[in-house]
């Protein structure tokens, strides 16, 4: 109760592979919010900034020991918190922009059985391909592509929670023909088959 999104992020969302933690977030949420609340959570998921890839390069070689080793890597894990938090607050793009890739997203999301083309979606939100690439890549640290994939990969895994469907009707609902590669891409992503990950939750529910 009381709980605000970053909170529900980290508690529900903390591993992808925990079964019983991510079925607590298809209970908070029906079919048509779940959509709505991935999208949030793959945007807080943007790439790593430059700085704070040299931060971290500068944590991995530290050449420091002892009592200097420990005051070096404290000060550059809190540097390194710091840039993560005003990176994850800042927007990415100018709000004209981000309206633009985030109407988009929604497009991907509402079409994702039979996605546009990357020319006919650039169009339809009244940009170019390329600012199309980039803004992903800004708000969701990905391809347009790579957005759709992750979106039917969040809807297979919901249907598979919350429904009594098969694993063939599921990949074909969410815009996958082919069976055996919609399995490969959900075990990529959640560390189970699909059928694997279905009794899985039957072991946890009875």
């Amino acid at each position: 109760a009381g709980l605000t999104i970053a909170e529900l992020l980290h508690r529900l969302r903390q591993r992808q592979t925990d079964v019983e933690s991510n079925q607590t977030l298809n209970n908070y949420l029906p079919r048509f919010l779940y959509g709505e609340f991935m999208d949030v959570y793959h945007t807080r998921l943007r790439a790593i900034t430059p700085a704070m890839q040299q931060v971290i390069a500068q944590i991995l070689g530290c050449p420091y020991r002892g009592t200097t080793r420990r005051s070096y890597l404290k000060q550059k894990a809190l540097k390194l918190i710091s840039l993560y938090l005003n990176a994850l607050y800042q927007p990415p793009l100018p709000k004209a922009d981000l309206d633009c890739i985030y109407d988009a997203a929604a497009i991907l999301r509402n079409q994702m059985t039979s996605p546009p083309t990357m020319e006919q979606l650039a169009r339809q939100v009244y940009t170019n391909r390329f600012k199309l690439y980039q803004g992903f890549h800004s708000v969701y640290g990905t391809t347009p592509v790579g957005y759709l994939h992750n979106h039917r990969i969040d809807s297979a895994y919901y249907l598979l929670s919350t429904s009594d469907w098969s694993v063939s009707q599921v990949a074909a609902a969410v815009g996958h023909s082919n069976r055996s590669r919609f399995a490969t891409a959900f075990r990529q992503k959640i560390g189970f088959k699909p059928k694997a990950f279905q009794l899985h939750l039957q072991r946890y529910a009875s």
